[in-house]
């Protein structure tokens, strides 16, 4: 129910912290791929990659990583209204720059697979000139600009095609991991050493790849797998709690957001019987691109899960996982989101209410979104603030449920 206090207040830290791991408990322990990547060599790489960004986060401040960019407010590659990583801007001359051209062009003009395939050309063409540069000259220039592979991922995503995000997310793996490579090379005192082993990769790469993963996340969610787009940020904060990565962009609080709300208004659709909606069945790739994630469907099952997805990334809002999410809009997007969803606060600031902390007390709400300074990032902001009437107590309630809360 309610916390407050010394001796209620790691109860409702763990009711809270049980909503943000409700999803799904299986895979929150682990980094989850959009796909496995396959090969060993591939493994030990990305733990490396791991390394590199605990590494790169040491001693930041701000939100800010090395690599990240030099505005705190900022600290992650973001867009729609926020400024594109730094990493990705001012880089040499870019090789493959036809290819680079194509992809753009596709991007404007074409489908989700016109791009996807564009893309793909793109990146075997940078990791070809990665193979055959000269030694030394091997930079981030070798990798896709991040933005442009939040574009071409939120492409495949937005047409529900989730087999393309993993597909692109891939791609941009599979080009940066020749970057590490070469410099490893270039690095490397024995001459006959010609595989990267798994050492961690320069700061700079970690950085973009962090990028990137935002962009996976918020492609997951637009095709329609809002669950693994959640246990992918939940797991991407839980980094930013441990100091390996820097915080997260406002601008994938704000696509998850219109995503979610996209699909709630298309299940409404459903519901109703008047609308095509988001139903991947429809788009030709039957039964084994089905989705796991109920949020986009009409009925009780789906209207719950909207609205703990709604509260979820509202709270999170409030913490330091996010860079940015109150001066870029974030904000105001999730309130609507929780407007659309029903998860808006039942109790507006002032009204008295009773709370159940073992046993029911009657109070007055100070605020929403109320969080304790010392939970880590994972952990969302609890719904209310409350003051209890008699002995002035602070407490705070974590979910919005009459099992926790109730009118007086």
């Amino acid at each position: 129910g309610a916390g407050g206090g010394r001796g209620r207040m790691q109860a409702s830290k763990q009711a809270a912290e049980a909503r943000a791991h409700a999803m799904t408990s299986a895979t929150r322990c682990q980094r989850r791929a959009a796909a496995p990547r396959g090969p060993a060599q591939r493994t030990r790489w990305r733990t490396g990659a791991a390394r590199a960004r605990a590494q790169a986060c040491v001693g930041a401040q701000a939100g800010v990583g090395a690599g990240r960019g030099e505005d705190p407010s900022v600290g992650a590659c973001t867009g729609g209204g926020v400024e594109p990583c730094p990493s990705s801007v001012g880089k040499a001359q870019e090789p493959a720059a036809a290819e680079l051209a194509m992809t753009r062009e596709a991007l404007a003009d074409g489908g989700h697979k016109t791009v996807l395939t564009a893309y793909r050309t793109y990146v075997d063409a940078l990791i070809a000139a990665a193979e055959v540069a000269p030694s030394g000259q091997v930079d981030l220039s070798f990798t896709p600009p991040t933005e442009l592979t939040w574009e071409v991922l939120l492409t495949a995503g937005m047409a529900g095609h989730l087999e393309g995000v993993r597909a692109g997310y891939n791609a941009y793996l599979d080009a940066a991991e020749a970057v590490c490579t070469a410099m490893h090379l270039e690095a490397s005192s024995d001459a006959s050493s010609s595989t990267y082993t798994g050492g961690p990769p320069p700061a700079a790469v970690a950085a973009e790849m962090d990028c990137i993963d935002e962009a996976c996340a918020a492609a997951l969610g637009a095709a329609g797998d809002v669950s693994l787009a959640m246990q992918r940020t939940q797991i991407m904060l839980g980094a930013v709690t441990e100091g390996s990565r820097a915080p997260l962009s406002a601008r994938l609080l704000v696509s998850l957001g219109k995503s979610l709300q996209r699909h709630a208004e298309s299940a409404r659709e459903n519901a109703r019987g008047g609308g095509t909606g988001f139903d991947i069945l429809k788009s030709g790739r039957g039964m084994a691109a089905v989705m796991g994630c109920l949020c986009c469907q009409p009925g009780a099952q789906g209207d719950a899960l909207r609205a703990e997805f709604a509260a979820l990334l509202r709270g999170w809002a409030e913490g330091p996982g996010f860079a940015g999410a109150k001066e870029f809009g974030a904000i105001e997007v999730l309130e609507g989101l929780l407007d659309a969803c029903g998860a808006a606060p039942r109790f507006a600031v002032g009204t008295r209410v009773v709370c159940e902390a073992g046993e029911p007390m009657t109070g007055t709400v100070l605020a929403h979104w109320w969080r304790h300074p010392q939970w880590d990032a994972q952990d969302p902001a609890a719904v209310y603030q409350v003051e209890l009437e008699g002995n002035g107590e602070l407490i705070f309630v974590p979910l919005d449920l009459d099992k926790c809360i109730r009118a007086a």
